[in-house]
């Protein structure tokens, strides 16, 4: 298993349009194979700022979904 975490940092001019790409990104990165996990949070107080958390079976799996096109 591999756990990647981390933080992304947005326009705040840009939020709405972030929000709405993290959407679709998580809606199709979790039907890959090997997602265990993969989601992206709103730091409260800070809605610019989201925390990133992913599980993968493997890292080659990993490396498929950062192949992919979303």
């Amino acid at each position: 298993m591999l756990v990647v975490s981390g933080t992304v940092t947005v326009n705040e001019e840009t939020v709405d349009a972030a929000l709405a790409a993290i959407a679709t990104l998580v809606a199709e990165t979790v039907k890959e194979d090997g997602c265990g996990s993969y989601g992206f949070y709103q730091t409260p107080g800070q809605p610019n700022v989201f925390r990133v958390f992913e599980e993968w079976e493997s890292v080659e799996k990993m490396n498929a979904h950062m192949a992919s096109e979303h």
